[in-house]
């Protein structure tokens, strides 16, 4: 009976940590989604950078790597090309300038 008990309490405390552990990760997602969202609902913030230099910034989002296969594919593929491993890949920026009525003195 006293094996039986102490079976018990080492299946209960494996449980514990399994449970913990999917609780952490989905608050990690939840967390992502959460700026995620934040990011596509804000418009772009307009400001001034130096002695007037207009600037735009823009929110930035988190993908996983389905995410990534499924919204980028190019760039998935280029990541594949360059063998590197996912945790190595920290940001894939694109960049645009536009340059709207500009007068230089």
């Amino acid at each position: 009976m006293n094996k039986f008990f102490i079976t018990c309490i080492i299946i209960l405390f494996i449980l514990l940590a399994a449970v913990t552990r999917l609780y952490n990760i989905t608050l990690k997602e939840k967390e992502r989604f959460e700026a995620n969202q934040t990011t596509l609902m804000t418009s772009l913030n307009n400001f001034k950078f130096r002695d007037s230099l207009n600037a735009v910034e823009n929110g930035r989002l988190k993908l996983n790597l389905s995410e990534l296969k499924e919204l980028r594919e190019a760039d998935f593929k280029l990541i594949k090309e360059l063998k590197l491993r996912p945790k190595d890949v920290e940001t894939i920026t694109k960049v645009k300038v536009v340059t709207r009525d500009s007068i230089i003195f």
